[in-house]
């Protein structure tokens, strides 16, 4: 899509998506010939339907090749403006926790001088607009409660086995031990605790055990079944 505007009687070129067809107002001063432009704007680690499961800073580089002057960047999520800058390097916050869980819209907005050599452009009146649209995600969900299987006693240590894990969005896995309701541990598992299906209690004592899985992530928890030992 592309819209021409007028600026101090100079035409600005409006690129959406990449666009390649570009139009100039007349300049009286220079004969030009027209080359698209070869400035862009890169962002670190950020790619397009990328999935957020926290806050997170983007670096952003601008290249003029040496031909195009950067004016202004302007950064929009969903169309609210988060930032206004005019530095070729630099870095903007996408603020995860105040965003909704679902698909969400960055908008980056960047004026530079046209290149031509032309009178106009020597004097910072003719310009590009381009835009470039990243489509992301937010993802607050948990992964499913872990589902235990048994609980045994073996060579006179407890040993606690469950269903493997499919969903990876969590980031801390704890065994909660209790005891007559009365939490004694809360011992934080490992991934590879966790792979490994298994877990082997050996300093619990009391009577009327009972143990829990929680996975927690920076918004949610899940807990799994419970499962209960007694001593006979």
């Amino acid at each position: 899509m592309k819209r021409i505007s007028i600026v101090l009687l100079v035409g600005i070129i409006l690129l959406f998506n990449y666009s390649c067809s570009f139009e100039f107002s007349e300049d009286s001063f220079n004969d030009i010939e027209l080359v698209d432009p070869t400035a862009n704007l890169s962002l670190k680690d950020f790619v397009n339907d990328i999935v957020l499961t926290a806050p997170v800073n983007v670096d952003y580089t601008y290249n003029g090749n040496n031909k195009h002057r950067l004016f202004e960047i302007k950064i929009f999520i969903d169309d609210v403006l988060i930032k206004t800058s005019g530095d070729q390097l630099g870095s903007f916050y996408i603020d995860a926790d105040n965003l909704s869980s679902g698909n969400h819209i960055l908008k980056i907005e960047y004026i530079f001088s046209s290149g031509s050599g032309s009178l106009a452009d020597v004097n910072n009146l003719e310009a590009y607009i381009r835009t470039d649209m990243y489509q992301f995600s937010i993802d607050k969900s948990i992964a499913s409660p872990v589902v235990f299987t048994n609980v045994e006693i073996s060579d006179g240590t407890i040993f606690l086995r469950w269903e493997p894990l499919i969903e990876t969005n969590f980031d801390n896995a704890s065994l909660i031990i209790k005891s007559d309701g009365i939490i004694l541990e809360e011992v934080l598992l490992s991934n590879q605790t966790l792979n490994s299906l298994v877990y082997n209690d050996t300093n619990s004592v009391r009577n009327n055990l009972n143990y829990t899985i929680k996975l927690s992530n920076r918004y949610n928890q899940s807990l799994s079944n419970s499962i209960t030992l007694s001593f006979n």
